[in-house]
């Protein structure tokens, strides 16, 4: 990590410890609130501090924020290391996975285990968070972040293993390779970004799967389900497209007045004007 985003999210941390004087000892907390300004709600929501229950007896979990309008559970676990980019242990990931399976499972007995062992504040929050999922179908969103590293391979085993113990659970991992684009994002105002999401692929269709040998960003292209594309820009808005390198150019451009008569004429049609658009300018 970067002595710049190290000294970045250490000023953050000292700023929320004047602002959150009941959290100032626990640091570890003050990481977490950070995060779910920079990565799960943004700056402007208020008394953020009421989703933090990263105390003694907290079941594994440091935050729990239940989203009534996007219909989602965001499960949080922070480790704010003294080395920054050490080796994350895995038994630590494992045990967030194994803690949130509880929460996210029909097993009332586990639940009830889980909850005979955690603190009040936890327990009511786990309780709400876990009802939320079984009886309202409410998708849960596990966030593992930390100052440690942890490499490509394990946090493929992690987020593997979310998926196969937790329905619909999508595990995001945010080590010290991640948080050296979430800081430099959260300082220019894009917070919170794009969160870790599922996108539905047409059937039979083929991912083209790119990487650029110079710069080293890969891309993907693959036609997608229009509605789950809606449902993403319902959830992120005009976030969706901060980072995007070409821009917006306006609603008056001749390319976008003929893309909006095809969407509204013949949406049946776009998806090969587009193509043949895309080829013609490669060849010219």
């Amino acid at each position: 990590m970067s002595i710049q985003v190290r000294d970045g999210i250490a000023k953050q941390i000292s700023e929320l410890a004047k602002e959150y004087p009941g959290l100032a000892k626990a640091r570890d907390n003050l990481f977490v609130l950070w995060f779910l300004q920079a990565y799960v709600l943004g700056e402007e929501t208020s008394d953020i501090d009421q989703y933090v229950c990263g105390f003694r007896g907290d079941g594994g979990i440091d935050a729990i924020f239940v989203d009534g309008q996007a219909r989602m559970v965001h499960l949080v676990q922070g480790k704010l290391r003294q080395t920054f980019g050490k080796v994350e242990p895995s038994h630590d990931i494992d045990r967030f996975v194994r803690d949130c399976a509880i929460v996210c499972s029909a097993d009332k007995e586990k639940l009830n285990v889980l909850l005979s062992q955690v603190n009040a504040l936890s327990k009511e929050k786990i309780k709400q968070a876990a009802k939320r999922i079984a009886s309202d179908g409410y998708e849960p969103r596990l966030y593992y972040v930390t100052t440690g590293k942890v490499s490509r391979q394990k946090g493929d085993r992690f987020r593997s293993d979310a998926r196969v113990h937790i329905r619909n659970g999508i595990l995001d991992i945010v080590g010290s390779d991640e948080l050296e684009y979430v800081y430099p994002d959260f300082r220019d105002g894009i917070a919170p970004p794009v969160p870790l999401t599922a996108l539905d692929v047409e059937a039979g269709s083929t991912v083209i799967d790119r990487v650029d040998p110079a710069s080293k960003i890969r891309s993907w292209i693959f036609p997608a389900e229009v509605r789950s594309v809606s449902a993403l820009y319902e959830l992120c808005g005009t976030r969706l497209f901060a980072k995007n390198i070409r821009g917006y150019l306006g609603e008056s451009t001749s390319i976008n007045k003929a893309m909006a008569q095809t969407l509204h004429g013949k949406p049946d049609e776009f998806f090969y004007l587009k193509q043949r658009n895309h080829n013609y300018l490669q060849s010219s």
